[in-house]
Parts: structure tokens; C-alpha cells; sequence
């Protein structure tokens, strides 16, 4: 029985090693990061916008002409 809770604490002991490890990897990379200025942020939001309003037109546009097109052949 001693052999059992030894092995489950061993195992227990990795994965908060392994878990500890992840974190202190990853916020080391992430002092590593270049991160953006504001004024970059803003000129990406506006160009992603533009580009998510510029695709819901052409759904729209898409959406009108397949209804049209369905109406026309009575289906």
C-alpha cells in the first residue's frame, strides 16, 4: 500500500513541476514580446472592421441575388 501513495504523490509532484514549469516558460516568452503601440492597434482595428463590414455586404448582396434567383425559377 505504501507503494501505491508513493507512486500517486511522484505523479502528483510531476504534474505541479510540469504546471510551474509552463508558467514560468511562458512568462519569460512573454517578456520576449514586442507588443504593439497604440497607434498600430488603432490602424489594425480600423483595416479588420472595414474588412468584417466590406464581407457582410457582399453576404448580404449574395443572400439578395440567391433569394432573387429562387423566386425567379418558382422554388
Amino acid at each position: 500500500m505504501k507503494k501505491f501513495f508513493r507512486a500517486i504523490g511522484r505523479f502528483f509532484k510531476k504534474i505541479g513541476y510540469a504546471i510551474a514549469s509552463f508558467f514560468v516558460l511562458t512568462f519569460r516568452e512573454m517578456k520576449k514580446v514586442r507588443w504593439p503601440d497604440k497607434k498600430l492597434m488603432i490602424d489594425a482595428s480600423k483595416i479588420v472592421l472595414a474588412f468584417i463590414f466590406l464581407f457582410g455586404l457582399y453576404i448580404v448582396f449574395d443572400d439578395f441575388i440567391i433569394a432573387k434567383l429562387l423566386q425567379w425559377i418558382n422554388y
